[in-house]
């Protein structure tokens, strides 16, 4: 879950500058070299999961998930790292451990393209503590709902939130619709009612910022997940 929310914040983020991601992180060795592989870096940047400064790179390779995958099985193990790893024909994964830090990687190659997708995302070892959700004080949280994940990027005002509940669809999304317009959120689709579309997944405005909702089944009998993802779009 982790590697497809950083795809999709990536989608919403700009691109960082190269001195910044190196600064914060501190992950500058490990970084990968495009041009070392023969590849192309689509973008790099800071995120903070669960508190913790990450450095992401999008790079593309030429070659398929197996093949990209043995070239970064080579790269970490050149500076030191264990690396594990599998692939299919279309979508692979791969982990290089340090002991103090790891570099976590998905691969994507769509059938009518040529080349692999490489997501990486570095992040040094750290033990996890108490998370503090990053969405703005007009923005509840469902009533006996834990935080379970966050993701954010101050750069592009982006801030994502994920809760745990043992609530419904109707009875989560019900309580964002009514607490929501009481902090000045407007929604951007309504229906005859005057109601919020879609009723699966919420869009609210309010002055510069975009606030999305969206809750998902974990699966028979287990706890239903509540994605909140705000972001500034001046």
């Amino acid at each position: 879950m982790l590697l497809t929310t950083l795809a999709v914040a990536v989608c919403l983020a700009p691109v960082g500058s190269p001195a910044r991601v190196f600064l914060r992180t501190g992950l500058a060795k490990d970084m990968i070299d495009p041009l070392r592989l023969g590849w192309r870096e689509a973008f790099h940047g800071d995120f903070e999961i669960d508190g913790e400064a990450v450095a992401m790179q999008v790079l593309a390779s030429r070659s398929d998930p197996k093949m990209t995958l043995k070239r970064l099985e080579s790269h970490f193990e050149s500076r030191g790292a264990r690396f594990a790893g599998a692939s299919g024909a279309r979508l692979g994964w791969g982990l290089a451990a340090w002991p103090d830090r790891s570099a976590h990687v998905l691969l994507v190659s769509h059938p009518l393209a040529s080349d692999t997708l490489v997501f990486v995302h570095h992040r040094r070892s750290a033990a996890r503590s108490g998370l503090k959700s990053p969405l703005a004080a007009d923005i509840p949280v469902y009533p006996g709902a834990e935080l379970s994940r966050t993701v954010s990027r101050a750069e592009s005002g982006l801030r994502i939130a994920f809760f745990e509940t043992a609530a419904s669809e109707g009875e989560v999304l019900g309580y964002y619709e009514s607490n929501l317009s009481r902090n000045g959120w407007h929604p951007a689709l309504k229906d005859a009612h005057g109601r919020a579309l879609p009723r699966s997944l919420l869009f609210y405005l309010k002055k510069s910022r975009v606030c999305c909702i969206s809750l998902d089944s974990a699966g028979l009998g287990r706890m239903n997940l509540i994605t909140v993802l705000t972001k500034d779009i001046d």
